[in-house]
């Protein structure tokens, strides 16, 4: 089509000079018939070539959107961790520990010794807190709480003889509690114990003494 074009603008052209030339009023009006229909090809070569490019343009355009296709947005929702739950404190009160092992000792010995068994105490969590014996002149208070959603007591009041509280203490082992309760030296050796609380009230126990 270019090339049709260029040669069309050159006939013009020539038509052009020959219309100037040309005297004859037969000549000139052939001539402008030719020249006429030159421009009118001319003009709708150029057109149809203009309608082309116009065309062509969006289709580029569209190919070129389609080769590169846009990138799909992903939204990424931050997990944020939960702090694991709180254990839960067990219910009601305490369970009495009703069975134990009991060692007086000999007349020698400082120590009145318990051994209170219960599994996995040694393995309670902050067991400063949770495992605890209050000792008094003639009786031990020990409380053990959270052992596996329980928690246990064993009270003794009104011992069989006075004790040294001070120097009185308990040991907590993997599967057991030790209770030492340091007796009173008299004269000559510690009191003897035959049994881990007396029979007798605390004024019979006063006046026996």
């Amino acid at each position: 089509q270019t090339k049709k074009m260029e040669a069309l603008r050159s006939d013009i052209e020539e038509l052009t000079e020959l219309r100037q030339r040309a005297k004859r009023t037969r000549s000139q009006s052939g001539i402008d018939a030719l020249l006429l229909e030159a421009n009118q090809e001319l003009a709708a070569l150029e057109t149809k070539l203009k309608k082309e490019e116009e065309n062509s343009k969006p289709i580029e355009t569209a190919a070129a959107e389609e080769s590169i296709p846009e990138p799909t947005p992903v939204i990424q929702k931050s997990k944020i961790a939960s702090p694991p739950p709180a254990p839960t404190p067990p219910k009601g009160g305490f369970v009495s520990i009703n069975s134990f092992g009991f060692d007086a000792g000999g007349h020698n010995s400082p120590w009145v010794e318990l051994y209170i068994t219960l599994e996995d105490v040694g393995t309670i969590k902050e067991i400063k807190d949770a495992v605890s014996c209050e000792f008094k002149k003639d009786s031990f208070d020990l409380t053990v709480r959270g052992l596996k959603g329980k928690n246990y007591r064993l009270v003794k009041t009104n011992l069989e003889n006075d004790i040294v509280v001070e120097d009185s203490k308990f040991i907590v082992k993997k599967n057991k509690i030790v209770i030492k309760l340091k007796k009173v030296k008299g004269d000559y050796s510690y009191d003897t114990w035959q049994n881990l609380t007396s029979k007798k009230n605390k004024e019979a126990k006063k006046k026996s003494k």
